[in-house]
């Protein structure tokens, strides 16, 4: 006989719960899709951190295509034009975003940051301020605002900025570096010499404490203490500074040859410089050459391809080599880099 199943009208609601909270149970433990809007972002981010930029840039208009009131889309964009040297358009980017969410702190932030880089300076300032309006705390608008100012000549307000920086988070190696920068271009050499080791405390393999320390050693004459931190900063993003710090240490030491060595190294490294940064570098370098061989006549090096422009060979070989703090032009010119490098999409 085959056994029938009935079911009483209590024992059908007991099923149907049961596989109504089956179904519940299915979607709590499956993830939820993402709209396809949050799935190219996702996508843009993802190319952003890999180094992709054009990827990324192409994942964030695609994100925008479907959802043009993202603002953390827009801020990718930004980013990933800010990498691609298309500056205007960063910008532009940047201004739609806080069109959107004109209270976000970091994109304010950003905006700075991309200020900076084209050495709208004063504009630079003002974002960060608004950026420190929002969120008084924020220790990276307190750093790249002291970066700022100092590239406007605003060395006290500067270092008021990264103390501050330190005050609310005494650890912070970015303030620690750049203070110890700041230090030693105002002749505080023994100072920058601490914050650049305070720095060190923090991260053992920055490029950036390693050279600001041989910068305020190679300012207390001490220049053989000095060759051995620059020797520890290279390999970094930096490494055209590094060398052409190196390079004036070498000269002071007489080691005229191996400053003249070190000085081509900057320049091999040159996409990091401006033009007339590759001049000081030049001149530098030559001076040294000339010392080597008062008598024989100054020679280009294969890197010297050309002198800045409005400059002619001969003007470049003129000045004299005396040490020096490094320049602020040259002593910039890795921030500018590691500050874009920290910009990253919400």
């Amino acid at each position: 006989m085959v056994r029938s199943f009935s079911f009483s009208r209590s024992s059908w609601q007991k099923w149907v719960l049961l596989l109504v909270l089956s179904g519940m149970a299915v979607m709590w433990i499956m993830p939820v899709s993402a709209s396809p809007a949050t799935d190219w972002f996702d996508k843009g981010n993802s190319s952003y951190y890999a180094g992709r930029f054009d990827e990324a840039l192409l994942a964030f208009n695609k994100s925008l295509e479907l959802n043009p009131d993202s603002a953390a889309a827009w801020t990718g964009k930004g980013n990933a034009l800010n990498w691609l040297d298309r500056y205007d358009d960063a910008l532009l980017a940047f201004n739609k975003s806080l069109e959107i969410d004109p209270g976000s702190a970091r994109i304010w932030k950003f905006k700075g940051n991309l200020l900076n880089m084209l050495d709208r300076n004063n504009e630079a300032v003002a974002a960060f301020n608004k950026a420190l309006e929002l969120n008084p705390n924020f220790i990276d608008a307190l750093n790249d605002k002291g970066i700022t100012l100092y590239k406007l000549g605003r060395g006290s307000e500067a270092l008021a900025a990264y103390n501050k920086a330190l005050e609310l988070s005494p650890g912070f190696i970015n303030a620690l570096e750049n203070k110890a920068l700041l230090l030693d271009a105002m002749g505080q050499y023994n100072e920058a010499l601490n914050f650049s080791d305070q720095a060190l405390g923090a991260n053992q393999n920055s490029c950036y404490a390693w050279n600001s320390k041989g910068n305020a050693l190679a300012n207390l004459t001490r220049y053989n203490e000095a060759l051995a931190a620059y020797d520890h900063a290279t390999g970094g993003p930096i490494d055209s500074e590094v060398y052409y710090n190196r390079g004036r240490s070498l000269t002071a030491l007489g080691r005229y040859a191996d400053a003249v060595s070190s000085f081509d190294t900057a320049l091999v490294a040159k996409p990091n410089l401006t033009a007339v940064q590759v001049t000081e570098v030049q001149v530098a370098r030559n001076s040294a050459l000339q010392k080597q061989n008062p008598a024989q006549q100054i020679s280009s090096s294969p890197a010297m391809t050309s002198a800045a422009p409005g400059q002619t060979s001969q003007q470049t070989k003129a000045a004299p080599l005396t040490y020096a703090p490094v320049s602020a032009i040259i002593l910039m010119a890795g921030i500018a880099i590691w500050v874009r490098r920290r910009n990253s999409p919400p």
